[in-house]
């Protein structure tokens, strides 16, 4: 039995041994592929970096598409040489990955901390020297989305009808709540209290612009789990804004998630029924034929011609011996009518006296005067009085060419009365 013993004590040494001596092996394989690396980026050798790199390499937070043999040069032109270096991280990942960061002096004064991690080939697969403000790009990061998601050929959703405005039931994250159904959005915006800190990219750089001027603090939110109605979007990237003033709104219906803007249902017929707060959703080609399934609507009053500037459709109304191009914005509880057209519509208009706070970008509050619009056709048909809203802010936001050409918007006053069905594709508003 005590030889047994010696024997096994013996074998755990050498399997000891074995071990200290594969790390010391490592470490120094390590130690030296970090030194060569820094020989060849002081030398702007993109050549022999390239050679060490696995092709999956990743550089920076630069995305992985990109053509390392034509970027890697640029890099290394611009990039201050290393004059000194302390280690500050060797760690060997789970994955078998080696990952190493390091405090650097470069030759012109200025420190940094570079990482590097490399593959059990010993092949760097992350070269950690450049980091740059990335610009998102919200409806095209949705319509990827998209493109990974079975659309279906209806889908019929209910909403809750508050305040004047449309609200839809969704899931988020695993988190049942509701979003504001907001045409006047172009895409969905999600808002931070529902948005884990670490599906927050802050090295992307994202620029907003809504009525009364640009957003401020929005981040870019990655990798977002979406179902409403049939849709189930499990992979969405989206900004992420604070939205605060839906506080409120939240005490009445519970959790608000944010904005469901135009991009989501695009590729769709879009039909709203304020009698049975329902949208009805059939999708179309790109010339707006349906392509499968559809629902029965019955025979329009009145077919409309739209013209699409970004996501807006405009329309024209007619008051009075005037033809005025409007904006329909179901994210608008009243109209909004620019105040440069109201001298020459007074005498459609009846002012009583009062106000109201517009809600612009950044909590921004603007006080307007309200005013019944009296008389008002699109096509043949006379439209009821609608509650409008005197205003000077910028309405479709853009300046010279980006300015969107309309004069007002029509939101819940306007759509109330029909059961409006929008056909973005093929360019009309069908009326019943």
């Amino acid at each position: 039995m005590l030889f047994d013993m010696i024997k096994k004590i013996v074998v755990v040494l050498a399997l000891y041994t074995t071990l200290v001596g594969f790390c010391h092996g490592q470490e120094k394989a390590i130690s030296a592929n970090v030194q060569k690396i820094i020989v060849l980026l002081n030398n702007k050798n993109s050549k022999g970096l390239l050679e060490i790199m696995a092709d999956s390499c990743k550089i920076g937070n630069l995305p992985t598409t990109i053509e390392k043999n034509k970027v890697l040069p640029d890099i290394l032109s611009n990039f201050q040489g290393i004059d000194s270096y302390d280690w500050v991280t060797d760690k060997l990942l789970p994955n078998g990955d080696h990952f190493v960061s390091l405090l650097v002096n470069y030759k012109n004064k200025g420190r940094g901390k570079p990482t590097f991690t490399f593959n059990r080939d010993g092949k760097v697969i992350e070269l950690g020297i450049i980091k740059i403000r990335l610009t998102a790009n919200p409806g095209k990061a949705l319509a990827a989305a998209l493109v990974n998601t079975t659309l279906p050929d209806t889908m019929r959703v209910k909403f809750e009808f508050i305040n004047g405005l449309i609200y839809v039931p969704a899931i988020l994250n695993g988190i049942k709540g509701f979003f504001m159904f907001d045409s006047g959005a172009p895409n969905v915006m999600l808002r931070k209290k529902y948005i884990s800190e670490r599906s927050i990219n802050k090295d992307v750089n994202l620029d907003f612009t809504g009525m009364g001027g640009n957003m401020s603090d929005v981040n870019w939110s990655t990798g977002n789990h979406l179902i409403w109605g049939d849709l189930n979007i499990k992979s969405l990237d989206a900004p992420a804004v604070g939205l605060e003033e839906m506080d409120q709104e939240e005490l009445m219906i519970g959790p608000l998630f944010g904005l469901m803007g135009f991009g989501i249902f695009s590729g769709f017929q879009l039909a709203f029924d304020y009698d049975r707060k329902e949208l009805l959703l059939e999708r179309v080609d790109q010339a707006g034929q349906l392509v499968g399934l559809k629902f029965t609507h019955g025979k329009p009053l009145a077919v409309i011609p739209i013209r699409m500037r970004r996501h807006i459709p405009i329309i024209d109304i007619n008051i009075g011996e005037g033809s005025y191009a409007m904006g329909i914005d179901c994210g608008a509880n009243t109209n909004l009518l620019k105040q440069e057209v109201v001298n020459d519509l007074k005498s459609f208009l009846r002012f009583e006296g009062q106000t109201t706070s517009l809600l612009g970008v950044g909590d921004s509050k603007i006080i307007s005067e309200m005013a019944q619009l009296e008389e008002a056709q699109v096509k043949s048909l006379n439209l009821q009085p609608m509650s409008t809203v005197i205003t000077d802010q910028a309405i479709g936001a853009g300046v010279g060419e980006q300015q969107l050409p309309m004069v007002g918007l029509l939101g819940t006053p306007f759509l109330k009365q029909f059961k409006s069905v929008f056909n973005f594709q093929n360019g009309y508003l069908y009326l019943y």
